[in-house]
């Protein structure tokens, strides 16, 4: 038995030697399972099989045709029913993020091929000891009826019995002789060296381990910040590590693991970000937690986040008084109207990023106002016909000129006046057109509607490795749609904000409101450009244009208009501002140099003086006072 070998070479080991039995290797899936919507995270080898084995996966669909595969799946248990997170740190077994060894069989061998394979895996290619493997098989239920599986134990006479799904760090304890759990020496820490104890026999409690290793397959975030927050507090109370501590690991963890998932190494500077921020947050819930519940001041909050060189999650804290609010008027809701459950209805749902229909329900003489309920989604719905909502992931702030070209961009397509068509087709072949576009976590049915501006559907069908595909807009939407993007004219972006961490809002409207937003802005240019044209008449400060550029900042701020003018026009209501302060600041340095000037030559005139009086206007020698 050869215990020198390490974790990546075990696992080759175990690909290698299923390979040379025709086993097809399968990459891991991502830890998120975009289409299982019955997990939080994959949390099992044979997750990506499942639509193998309930015969539901699509014909078309390249593991349509596998026969046998072997695959080594990254795995989270940190939720639903299968949740170590709890029992990390207690033993030296259970991880929050593991890897499963597996090998799979789609109709093609059984048993005794599995069993044969699975001994000699572990016997030749490890060198385990046949003495040190107990064999197992199925004893049977007697209570539901089910009788023992003989077939089975008549092979394991003969040949012993293992199972050939396994934990990467479980088989490496069995042919290294040692546990395989993270042993790092935690440099820049002031801890002492890892010593593998648990429970009480861990005095100081530095042994715990929690690990976050999803970021890169993005989503599920709430939960990864979850443990983040739990090894971040631990690190810091327990190990003496200062800040950035934790984003250090990250190339560690791409160094170990990258070749295996070269997926680590597409973006770890945006992985080191999100635990640097996560690092130096205060989330938005604990915030309002601390005000709602046991009303403690946000500002104080702050202000002593502020001392510790962190900040709050505003955009999040945001979130949850609206979410507070929004749950304490729906239940005065509910408790003030009656609600009707109907078979059938020509109203629309809220889903899709469309809001719901309102409208009226007539019985006899009787008219009562109603809207369609539907099941809450993701992105926040906004007014019918003439808002329009997109949600998306990014580090910061969009600037001035990106909102800008993303507006032209979105106007030249409604210029141009292009169709919009819409049809049914096979799910797996909607899935291979370039450029789809499709909601995160979304189920999508089988057959899907596929929307396309500009290009038939079935065009994109035929040929789905166009480029053309990457030139519009094609989505996956059961809503309804627009016949013409010209439609859709005008098109204002009145907004780009902040909704939650990593994850911003662009608003835009179109139509009649539009239309509000376009004079709007015109009526605030004219008199923003009227504004500046007094700002160059003045030599002096003048209370009543600071006034009005107060006002002017204030309105510009409330106006719905579109973003990236407002933007503009609020720098150059900075770059007025500062014309007038620089008045006022050298109007009262020149008053202070006379006032200066003033008292030395009556000094020098009348030296044997006690007690100096002259007259001063009041106007300068107030704002003098004032500027002291």
């Amino acid at each position: 038995m050869d215990s020198s070998l390490s974790a990546s070479q075990i696992r080759e080991k175990f690909i290698d030697f299923f390979k040379r039995f025709e086993h097809h290797y399968v990459h891991s899936s991502s830890t998120i399972p975009l289409d299982d919507p019955t997990l939080l995270f994959a949390n099992a080898g044979m997750n990506q099989f499942k639509p193998i084995f309930l015969n539901t996966i699509d014909p078309s669909h390249p593991m349509a045709r596998l026969k046998r595969a072997a695959n080594t799946q990254k795995c989270i248990r940190a939720g639903g029913k299968h949740n170590d997170l709890d029992d990390v740190g207690k033993d030296v077994y259970h991880h929050t993020f593991f890897e499963m060894l597996g090998s799979w069989s789609f109709g093609d061998y059984f048993k005794q091929l599995a069993c044969k394979m699975a001994l000699e895996l572990l016997t030749q290619e490890f060198g385990i000891s046949i003495d040190r493997l107990y064999v197992t098989y199925f004893g049977g239920n007697a209570d539901a009826g089910l009788e023992p599986d003989l077939e089975c134990k008549q092979i394991w006479i003969d040949l012993g019995t293992v199972d050939t799904g396994m934990g990467l760090a479980a088989l490496g304890v069995s042919v290294l002789q040692r546990s395989m759990t993270l042993k790092s020496n935690l440099k820049g820490t002031g801890a002492r060296a890892y010593t593998g104890k648990v429970g009480a026999e861990d005095e100081d409690g530095i042994d715990m381990l929690a690990i976050t290793i999803a970021l890169s397959d993005g989503g599920r975030v709430y939960v990864l910040r979850r443990i983040l927050r739990r090894a971040v507090r631990y690190s810091h109370e327990k190990l003496g590590a200062q800040r950035g501590f934790f984003a250090s690991l990250v190339d560690v963890v791409v160094e170990s693991l990258g070749k295996a998932f070269p997926e680590l190494k597409k973006d770890p500077e945006m992985v080191k970000d999100i635990i640097n921020e996560e690092e130096q947050t205060i989330p938005g819930d604990t915030a309002w937690l601390l005000y709602d519940t046991y009303g403690f001041p946000l500002d104080l909050t702050s202000l002593i986040a502020e001392e510790k060189g962190m900040q709050v999650d505003m955009a999040a804290f945001e979130e949850e008084k609206k979410a507070s609010a929004a749950k304490v008027t729906r239940q005065g809701c509910w408790r003030a109207r009656v609600c009707v459950l109907l078979d059938q209805t020509t109203f629309y749902a809220e889903q899709g990023g469309q809001t719901f229909d309102e409208g009226f329900m007539l019985r006899e003489t009787t008219v009562q106002k109603i809207e369609f309920l539907g099941e809450a989604i993701r992105e926040a719905p906004l007014s019918p016909l003439t808002a329009y909502g997109l949600d998306f992931t990014a580090k910061g702030a969009l600037s001035t000129g990106e909102v800008r070209r993303t507006e032209e961009i979105a106007c030249a397509m409604i210029r141009d006046a292009k169709p919009v068509y819409a049809m049914e087709a096979p799910l797996a072949q909607a899935k291979a057109i370039q450029g789809l576009r499709a909601v995160f976590d979304e189920t999508y049915p089988d057959p899907v509607r596929v929307v396309s501006i500009g290009i038939p559907v079935q065009d994109l069908l035929d040929d789905p490795s166009s480029a053309a595909g990457s030139l519009t807009s094609i989505e996956f939407c059961g809503g309804t749609h627009l016949q013409n993007s010209g439609h859709a004219a005008p098109f204002v972006i009145v907004s780009e904000e902040a909704i939650a961490k990593g994850i911003r809002r662009i608003v835009a409207v179109t139509g009649s409101e539009a239309q509000k937003a376009q004079r709007k802005a015109d009526a605030l240019r004219q008199a923003l450009a009227a504004l500046g044209d007094k700002v160059k008449q003045q030599s002096t400060p003048n209370k009543d244009i600071q006034k009005e550029i107060a006002d002017m900042t204030e309105s510009i701020g409330t106006a719905v208009i579109s973003q990236w003018q407002k933007d503009e026009m609020r720098e150059t209501l900075k770059g007025l501002k500062k014309i007038m302060d620089d008045l006022d600041r050298n109007y009262k340095a020149d008053i202070q140099k006379r006032v200066l000037e003033k008292i030395k030559e009556e000094i020098e005139r009348t030296p044997t003086k006690n007690c100096l009086s002259w007259r001063w206007s009041p106007e300068p020698l107030q704002r003098l006072l004032m500027s002291h």
